[in-house]
């Protein structure tokens, strides 16, 4: 198992290629920390990671807030006492031609595609920086 003994968080891993990306984590030997903005599809994932004898938490959080990523990043440490891997995975789409999309639409984009990933990077990167090997 490649990833064993590894830590991982991965965002927006409710569905598509975060989902995926935490199954193949947890099936290489990764502990795995999820998050998104819904939690029965973390729930879900967890169990299906649990149930094929991986280990998976998730926490609720929206990358485009600072906050929520310090809350992931606690929680991660909290119940794995480390963090290696961050998949910074989240994103959003307007489906909109550039002539019809709103300025609204535009900093949503931004907020999670871009901003999202910045606040996770500072979330955690301290603590990828400063920890002790396990």
């Amino acid at each position: 198992m490649r990833l064993e003994n590894k830590v991982a968080i991965i965002t927006g891993a409710g569905s598509g290629i975060g989902r995926e990306t935490a199954f193949l984590f947890a099936k290489e030997g990764a502990k795995v920390a999820i998050t998104g903005r819904t939690a029965d599809k973390l729930k879900e994932v967890c169990r299906e990671i649990d149930k094929n004898g991986g280990k998976a938490i998730f926490k609720i959080g929206d990358v485009s807030k600072r906050e929520d990523m310090d809350d992931v990043v606690n929680t991660a440490i909290n119940e794995f006492g480390r963090i290696d891997i961050l998949i910074n995975n989240a994103g959003v789409n307007k489906d909109a031609l550039v002539t019809k999309m709103t300025k609204e639409q535009w900093n949503g984009v931004i907020e999670v595609d871009l901003s999202g990933a910045f606040n996770c990077i500072q979330a955690v990167v301290d603590v990828m920086i400063n920890r002790e090997a396990v």
